[in-house]
């Protein structure tokens, strides 16, 4: 139900200066079906949403209950500007991308998000280039929890959260 990009954003370093050379943000636009589902409480797509709901409840004794609630978490309505189409602001990363050599992708959580912009690129048949991608999630798993589990000798409890946060729960 939530199968649209609704924002890109990149900055592009030179790693020699480590100065900002380019600058990427795109808002786009929600499709016709994802703003009749948020906006229109009887439309169909309201209405098979909250079907899906259902489902969900049963299976894992969870629902959501406000559509917009993912856009709510982002800030999407409080960000204003303009919006484009998807297609548009994809072959814009795109050749934002394409621009430059020897790339390497830095993002929070990247594998999903590369796979994800990869697949909806697909709709639209734009390819991305396979680039290494640096993934801030592995990185503070790797350096942060060590550190973290040594000051767990402090005693604080503050720690404790810390750690289970930045391994999903887990010591």
């Amino acid at each position: 139900y939530y199968n649209q990009l609704t924002e890109i954003g990149a900055l592009v370093i030179d790693g020699s200066t480590m100065e900002e050379i380019d600058r990427f943000h795109k808002r786009i636009k929600l499709t016709t079906h994802h703003s009749n589902l948020i906006n229109d409480p009887q439309s169909q797509e309201r209405l098979d949403w909250e079907k899906y709901q259902e489902k969900r409840f049963k299976k894992y004794k969870r629902r959501d209950t406000d559509p917009s609630f993912p856009l709510k978490l982002t800030k999407y309505f409080e960000k204003g500007g303009e919006s484009v189409e998807e297609q548009k602001a994809l072959e814009e990363f795109a050749n934002l991308l394409n621009k430059y050599s020897n790339v390497i992708m830095l993002a929070h959580n990247a594998e999903f998000d590369m796979q994800y912009l990869s697949e909806r690129a697909k709709k639209y048949d734009i390819k991305f280039k396979k680039w290494p991608v640096v993934d801030t999630v592995k990185i503070s798993r790797l350096f942060f929890v060590p550190i973290l589990q040594t000051l767990q000798d402090s005693n604080d409890p503050s720690v404790d959260e810390m750690i289970s946060i930045l391994t999903g729960g887990g010591k």
